[in-house]
């Protein structure tokens, strides 16, 4: 929030159309509202309701049988738009482009997600909103294009701590390189994930020491502890 008015140059935000301001700034600012998952439920709905989408069983008939299609959930499409949040990030950052990738091999609830994601983010930030996901991505995305932004931050919090480091995504080791200047210490058991389905993968734990400079591991039964 401190830089709010930093947040329009954003490559999200530029690349979002978000809705602007007389002086072309993005809507979007340091007094953003932070949504919850039933606040993100209703946009989503409401971003499908604009294109004609009702998540509701199909049923056909054919051949003197009737048979009954289901549809995805809300809650599961809106984890797949999360999921997607993240996984342009990492994208973008690595120079790849993911959005030419084979659609057939997506199931219902990513393709559906796939169609309403752009939609669903610009809704968020033309009304000056961010989910979870979008605070990482910004945050990751501020620091990365504002150098002063993070000779500061590293300045004032010069120690990190991060726990439950299992269930770290991509985007939120990028935020731990970031935030990090000499001082880390994380701690993390592998058997304990259980957030897969937001893009947190296990993986981090080995590539977190393969990053960075490892001086001490720890395992205290499951538990490892790295410094």
């Amino acid at each position: 929030r401190w830089n709010g008015r930093s947040l329009h140059e954003l490559p999200l935000v530029t690349d979002a159309g978000v809705a602007r301001d007389e002086e072309g700034r993005a809507i979007l600012d340091g007094s953003f509202a932070i949504v919850d998952q039933s606040e993100q439920l209703q946009i989503l709905k409401r971003c499908l309701k604009e294109k004609d989408v009702v998540l509701e069983p199909k049923t056909a008939s054919g051949g003197g049988k009737t048979t009954t299609t289901s549809a995805p959930r809300p809650t599961n499409v809106l984890n797949a738009v999360s999921k997607m949040t993240i996984s342009n990030e990492i994208a973008s950052s690595s120079s790849r482009d993911l959005r030419g990738s084979d659609t057939a091999a997506l199931t219902k609830t990513e393709r559906l997600a796939r169609e309403i994601h752009p939609d669903y983010i610009r809704a968020l930030l033309s009304s000056n909103s961010l989910d979870f996901d979008l605070l990482l991505v910004l945050a990751v995305q501020l620091l990365r294009t504002h150098e002063d932004v993070l000779k500061t931050v590293r300045k004032k919090w010069k120690h990190v701590l991060v726990d439950e480091f299992q269930d770290s995504s991509r985007v939120q080791l990028d935020l731990v390189r970031l935030l990090t200047g000499k001082s880390l210490f994380v701690v993390g058991d592998g058997n304990q994930s259980i957030y897969g389905w937001r893009g947190a993968s296990v993986d981090g734990m080995e590539e977190f020491v393969r990053e960075f400079r490892v001086t001490k591991r720890v395992e205290i039964g499951r538990w490892s502890l790295f410094t």
